[in-house]
């Protein structure tokens, strides 16, 4: 009786348990129930699929779809130009008779042989080299493996450090930025009295209200100003015609500053009449003309009261005038006086307005440019941190097996 014997290879690689099943006896074993096949050479190299962390990850979900696409990524970075230009330029390899024959295009001729595989889906990539001559196929496979791990795996890392690197100086930038905002914020907060922008835009309403309320002084002011010059050129109008010594225009003027004058002289002139009237109603005639002769003097001695009278008034309307002139010179002199100070106050109080509304925009954009800093600078400094923790966790590729033979088939054992 022949009894067939199975033999149970269990392989440990970096914690996964990869069972190489290889039965005796059998005329085909499937590629896909073992890790290397019995003709070829062949590498391993562990694909992690969760990148390597210092701290737990246990509670992560891995993403099978991103998996797959960085498997597949790092199935055609191996066959890349870049990675088998590096391994063809290695010393030993130039002497190789696998080399040498196909010198022409050695690169095409790798990518045709080079056979890159997870075998059952694991985190297990396997690189084999399909030829003939299996020492120099080992050299070849381990030259390439090694030009992949350098210029792939560990160019990326490189570049990881100095992209942390220039994170870390871009982050000290943005914290130089800072301190200085903040000092400017600080200096203008003390010229204000606060940085708070309720506060300020109190303030800001305050110096509004200020400035409208010395405005509108300023235009009462320049109104009243202008209402004493008009009154002005009125009396110095009047004035020239009482130089000219008119009479009439005397009496059109007189001032009603002088209301005793006026009423003695029209009561005067009715007492006069009635003398007339009297004296004409008298039957002697001698009295009569005698009385008529007294009259006569006495209504000359009127006129000439009258005319004296007349004078008189034309003075006291000139004195009035020039006194009134006067009154009109000190209001014109103050109201020039109130409407400087007023202009002073007005500018002061705009300068004022416009200083705390451009110190309002100033520290509402330092406040925003200190936001956007200080979250750019986060943005940064997480990142930064992330890089720190993977360019110290291990990688996430890591060479489990050099290029070797497969191990040969084993005949089946006879009892």
């Amino acid at each position: 009786m022949r009894i067939h014997r199975r033999s149970l290879g269990p392989i440990v690689l970096s914690g996964f348990l990869v069972l190489a099943v290889l039965p005796l006896g059998c005329d085909q074993p499937s590629s896909q129930s073992r890790l290397a096949s019995s003709d070829d050479v062949y590498s391993l190299i562990q694909i992690s699929m969760q990148p390597g962390s210092l701290l737990d990850s246990a509670g992560k979900q891995a993403d099978l779809q991103e998996f797959e696409i960085f498997k597949a990524t790092q199935a055609q970075l191996l066959k890349s130009n870049v990675v088998l230009l590096a391994a063809l330029r290695k010393p030993d390899i130039a002497s190789l008779s696998i080399y040498k024959k196909h010198q022409e295009d050695p690169v095409a001729w790798l990518q045709n042989r080079l056979v890159v595989s997870f075998p059952g889906d694991a985190e297990i990539m396997r690189v084999s080299l399909d030829e003939s001559n299996n020492d120099e196929a080992v050299k070849m496979l381990r030259a390439v493996v090694e030009a992949y791990l350098g210029e792939v795996v560990e160019t990326q890392r490189n570049q990881k450090a100095r992209e942390l690197t220039n994170l870390a100086e871009v982050l000290a930038g943005k914290e130089r930025e800072i301190r200085a905002k903040r000092t400017a914020l600080k200096q203008l907060a003390e010229e204000l009295g606060t940085a708070d922008p309720e506060t300020l835009r109190m303030q800001l309403q305050l110096a509004s209200s200020q400035l409208a309320m010395y405005q509108q002084e300023l235009l009462r002011a320049q109104s009243e100003s202008r209402k004493t010059t008009a009154d002005r050129k009125v009396l110095e109008a009047a004035l020239r015609r009482l130089e000219k010594n008119n009479p009439a225009d005397g009496a059109a003027d007189r001032p009603s500053a002088q209301p005793e004058l006026q009423r003695v002289s029209e009561e005067l002139s009715v007492v006069v009449g009635q003398l007339a009237q009297v004296v004409a109603q008298l039957s002697d005639a001698q009295v009569s003309e005698m009385l008529q002769n007294e009259l006569a003097v006495i209504r000359q001695q009127i006129a000439a009261w009258q005319g004296l009278l007349g004078v008189r008034l034309i003075e006291l309307r000139r004195a009035e005038l020039r006194e009134r002139l006067q009154e009109a010179d000190v209001r014109a002199a103050l109201a020039a006086e109130e409407i400087a100070e007023l202009e002073k106050e007005v500018d002061a109080r705009k300068k004022e307005f416009q200083s705390l509304g451009r110190s309002s925009v100033d520290v509402e954009m330092m406040r925003a440019d200190l936001d956007n800093l200080q979250k750019a600078a986060n943005d940064v400094a997480s990142r930064l941190q992330i890089l720190e923790v993977e360019t110290k966790s291990p990688s996430r590729i890591r060479l489990i097996q050099r290029a070797e033979r497969s191990p040969k088939k084993q005949s089946p054992e006879k009892i």
